[in-house]
């Protein structure tokens, strides 16, 4: 059973991709594995920062991002590099474009998100929704995202079972937006404390990037959480230090 549960793993991402377009080649797993890729948030628009993580590539290997269209695949334009993990794991982050290389506008609503490994012969694929006016007409009330401020934390919380979720963005400059489901899904945008941000600047020196998901031990919900952190360090946070960092998070969201 396990041998035909990778088999159809397999299918599914090989036939999806392919669908979609991408490279050249349709060669995505290595050995038993089959990698892939997650972004956040679903919905961006030109100027704000894409995150993406994902795992099961072979580790220590160089991978790039590429973007495009979905009907044609991705272009030939690295939009960022990362070198995974010794558990084939990766985390990192870059600001949307607004044209392509040839300088056409991106007109899409849809594009395709691929990372890829120096060869092309691993690669795996997700979607993100592409609003070009977004930064300015729907969120009026949030400073612009800069290339100079990268994503470095993205934290969601699923709040009543299968509900919607509250979520928390950092940046390596210190500002926080954040979004919570009592308050109508209203986002705010607030700055972090000297404190918060000099703990938050020795994580992101110390550790590698990670992404992890956990339930709370107790409440009504158990509610799921799920942390994407980028970090440039080299050393891999211990289970002690993923609880600190947890509970950092929800204190900055529900403390203020």
């Amino acid at each position: 059973m396990r041998g035909l549960h990778w088999s159809l793993r397999l299918l599914l991402v090989v036939l999806s991709v392919c669908i979609v377009g991408g490279l050249a080649s349709c060669t995505y797993a290595w050995g038993e594995t089959v990698p892939y890729v997650e972004v956040q948030p679903h919905l961006i628009g030109p100027g704000m920062t894409l995150l993406v993580s994902g795992g099961d590539f072979p580790p220590n290997t160089p991978i790039s991002v590429r973007l495009g269209p979905p009907a044609m695949g991705a272009t030939p334009k690295a939009y960022a590099q990362a070198t995974t993990d010794s558990t084939g794991q990766f985390a990192l982050s870059f600001g949307m474009p607004d044209r392509w290389p040839d300088g056409e506008l991106i007109a899409a609503q849809e594009l395709i998100v691929i990372v890829l490994n120096e060869d092309g012969r691993i690669k795996a694929a997700d979607t993100v929704a592409y609003a070009p006016s977004m930064s300015g007409a729907e969120t009026p009330a949030l400073t612009p995202l800069g290339s100079a401020s990268h994503l470095v934390l993205e934290w969601r919380r699923q709040v009543g079972g299968a509900g919607p979720y509250d979520t928390l963005m950092v940046y390596e400059d210190g500002r926080m937006v954040i979004s919570r489901c009592c308050d109508g899904g209203s986002v705010s945008q607030r700055q972090m404390s000297d404190q918060e941000l000099s703990t938050m600047r020795e994580w992101t020196s110390s550790y590698a990037s990670f992404s992890l998901e956990q339930r709370e031990d107790s409440g009504p919900d158990r509610a799921p959480s799920r942390v994407t952190f980028v970090g440039s360090g080299s050393r891999q946070i211990s289970k002690l230090e993923q609880q600190a960092l947890l509970a950092f998070c929800h204190a900055l969201v529900y403390s203020q």
